[in-house]
């Protein structure tokens, strides 16, 4: 899909949601974030390039872990459905600060979004982990939701960039999950230069 990216926020907050009141709670800043809502999943020629490609990045990411919990779980397997939820809702949330918007593009031509000094300095992957305890721990969330949501976030990029590689089943739902949502968009983009 090319941008701009219809949005998907009513449907995040509707899963959210279904997952419980608290979930709800703990993944509103990221729901109700304007920037979250418009800004671009990457730099150019990457995954979900363009305006609102962050939060449907998000919201594909949401809805296939989602399904593999669900698959999982027919095979037997435990899945912690919230840990899972605000663990995919809050990966990338700090990508916000990684790109930078452009200020300024010629009508008809594309934006050109480029990575800010965040990205170097400091990377969505430590900065979505931060803002995640911050506000897990305002909501008063159990501190072992808290420290396996942010285990999910700082191991999502596995070993591709992760200070830590996934060790629970949540994790590395979360971390193929990303992987297959954002390969599958960057191969939809070799295709249309073909």
């Amino acid at each position: 899909m090319s941008p701009p990216y219809p949005s998907r926020i009513q449907d995040l907050a509707v899963l959210a949601a279904l997952a419980g009141d608290d979930v709800l709670k703990l993944c509103r800043p990221v729901i109700d974030d304007p920037d979250f809502a418009t800004w671009s999943g990457s730099i150019k020629n990457r995954h979900h390039y363009g305006a609102g490609g962050l939060q449907y990045h998000t919201f594909e990411v949401v809805v296939l872990c989602l399904r593999h919990a669900d698959f999982a779980r027919e095979e037997g397997h435990v899945v912690d459905d919230k840990v899972l939820m605000c663990a995919a809702m809050w990966h990338d949330m700090a990508k916000v600060r990684d790109y930078s918007r452009p200020s300024y593009h010629i009508l008809g031509t594309p934006e050109l979004w480029e990575n800010a000094p965040h990205h170097r300095l400091i990377h969505h992957i430590s900065a979505s982990a931060i803002e995640w305890n911050l506000h897990a721990r305002a909501c008063r969330a159990a501190p072992a939701l808290v420290d396996h949501v942010t285990h999910c976030i700082l191991s999502h990029h596995a070993a591709h960039g992760s200070p830590i590689m996934p060790k629970t089943r949540e994790a590395w739902i979360l971390h193929l999950c990303d992987c297959m949502c954002a390969r599958v968009d960057d191969c939809g983009r070799v295709e249309m230069k073909a």
